[in-house]
């Protein structure tokens, strides 16, 4: 039997390869060697239907938690726009506070 590029090989050719082991090996040595090939087969799938919902699983946290990140920017946006507007009205506030200041000043000295 010819094992390698069974991916190159068509179903029906490794079936006639497998039929013809009946000259080396019984019909029940190749159903049982058959028999762990589709159990090994069972197990793999199940296998990889475990690994599909695990995979969906932390696809659906990490949309999750891209949804909190994008909340948390939209949010710090808001924040510190909020807080660019109060510094510039302290900012504002300091610069009358400081003219009225100066203006006292300049009342008393210049009096």
């Amino acid at each position: 039997m010819n094992y390698e590029n069974l991916r190159n090989q068509s179903i029906e050719d490794v079936l006639n390869q497998v039929q013809m082991l009946s000259a080396v090996a019984s019909k029940e040595q190749v159903q049982s060697a058959l028999a762990v090939v589709a159990r090994c087969t069972l197990e793999v799938g199940d296998r990889l239907t475990v690994a599909a919902a695990q995979v969906d699983q932390a696809s659906q946290r990490i949309s999750a938690t891209a949804d909190e990140v994008r909340r948390f920017n939209e949010s710090t946006g808001a924040l510190t726009g909020e807080l660019i507007r109060l510094n510039r009205i302290l900012t504002w506030a300091t610069v009358v506070i400081a003219a009225g200041t100066l203006a006292a000043v300049a009342v008393t000295v210049f009096k």
